[in-house]
């Protein structure tokens, strides 16, 4: 399936746009920040959603937001800031790093009934 990128301000988004035409498969999965450095201690709890749904909206004039949103809150921000992190990848859990240290993961639900709650 060779898909069109999303286009947003004549821009193509090919990796984010990706994630938004298959944010079935995320959807009931879990969405966790897992912040660190010295203002996020490791024995801080991290916080955990459901994944509600996946977005690449227009933000201003010139670029894209990419939100993953769940029942309490979301994560995400402007492309230009907002990256894979290529040393936390696993199968079904990808982690992202954005602007000042934000980062997050996002996980497959682990079985087809969270998904249908």
């Amino acid at each position: 399936m060779n898909e069109e990128p999303i286009r947003i301000n004549g821009k193509r988004f090919p990796l984010w746009s990706q994630f938004v035409r298959d944010k079935e498969k995320w959807i009931g999965g879990i969405l966790t920040e897992t912040c660190s450095g010295p203002e996020f201690p490791p024995d801080l709890p991290k916080p955990s959603t459901k994944i509600v749904d996946i977005v690449l909206r227009p933000l201003g004039k010139d670029s894209a937001e990419f939100l993953v949103i769940g029942e309490e809150f979301e994560c995400g921000g402007d492309v230009r800031f907002v990256a894979l992190d290529p040393m936390k990848f696993e199968d079904e859990k990808f982690a992202f790093a954005g602007y000042g240290g934000h980062e997050w993961t996002i996980e497959i639900p682990k079985d087809e009934e969270v998904r249908t709650e």
